[in-house]
């Protein structure tokens, strides 16, 4: 499991201490209108370029931590300094097997062999009823231990 990303959270102080300097920096002042003015569109240029690279770099990390992807990245996109910051600090959700999961519908048949199927197998609904309280989690723990033995 992947750990806290700090990368992302330097990237956000980063940003913040370039905003500062672009903003507060005194040089803007002794350029023309017209210079200025193609300064500004290119900053404007580089700003949502840099936007996109880094929502989609939020997404994958909010992916890796198994956070909310399409969250992440409309927060990424609207207020990326923040986001980046953010998750960069906030560690892993633990992800659990569960009934409801992805692995729900991917079984393994009496042959060992992984099945696909819309409803859980016949084997996990007996060993159900007999290992009352267990999850699917558990199921899956005694099938690797059947076929180890």
């Amino acid at each position: 499991m992947k750990e806290r990303n700090l990368s992302a959270t330097f990237v956000g102080l980063a940003l913040i201490a370039v905003n500062f300097y672009i903003n507060f920096n005194e040089g803007w002042k002794y350029f023309s209108l017209e210079q200025a003015t193609n300064r500004g569109y290119l900053l404007i240029a580089v700003e949502v370029t840099l936007r996109i690279a880094l929502t989609v770099w939020a997404v994958g990390i909010a992916g890796s931590l198994f956070r909310d992807k399409v969250g992440w990245g409309v927060f990424t996109a609207l207020v990326p300094t923040l986001s980046l910051i953010i998750l960069g600090l906030m560690p892993p959700k633990k992800k659990n097997l569960v009934e409801g999961d992805a692995l729900d519908s991917m079984l393994i048949n009496d042959n060992g062999e992984t099945v696909e199927t819309s409803e859980p197998s016949e084997g996990y609904q007996n060993w159900l009823e007999t290992n009352k309280g267990k999850s699917l989690n558990d199921y899956y723990r005694w099938l690797n231990d059947q076929k180890s033995n």
